[in-house]
């Protein structure tokens, strides 16, 4: 389960949360678990604008027994791919998943943004945060 604030939620409810696809990023994270239980998630939804266009990804990580499975989707149009629907102004998903036993992980580097550090106070909410796990052969 994931916490925010002093509630937890599903992974279900923080995929459905993202927004993003979430009928196929549920499924697909529950078909890489292969019937393990998700205990810890982290779902991240991106949004980035290039010209003219706007381009969503969604990471889903989840820590279920004694694998992370990470998770990452973005959607393009057709006209980007050599397929079928080429030419027909539809849109295309494209989801990978990676199944990493814990024990290949080999590091993990939290990192944190704080604005105006000469006010910390420890319950202050952070500007960012960002998470690089590291194991052999990749790193998201």
């Amino acid at each position: 389960m994931s916490s925010m604030g002093t509630s937890t939620i599903s992974l279900k409810e923080a995929i459905d949360r993202g927004g993003f696809y979430p009928s196929l990023v549920h499924h697909t994270v529950t078909e890489a678990l292969d019937g393990r239980e998700a205990e810890h998630q982290i779902v991240h939804v991106d949004t980035h604008f290039d010209m003219e266009e706007v381009h969503r990804h969604i990471t889903v990580l989840v820590l279920a027994e004694d694998v992370i499975i990470v998770a990452h989707l973005d959607d393009h149009d057709a006209e980007d791919e050599d397929s079928p629907a080429r030419g027909t102004g539809e849109i295309v998903a494209r989801i990978s998943t990676e199944v990493v036993p814990v024990g290949r992980i080999r590091s993990l580097i939290l990192s944190e943004v704080h604005r105006q550090p000469e006010q910390f106070r420890p319950d202050r909410a952070l500007a960012e945060v960002s998470l690089n796990l590291n194991w052999t052969g990749g790193a998201r």
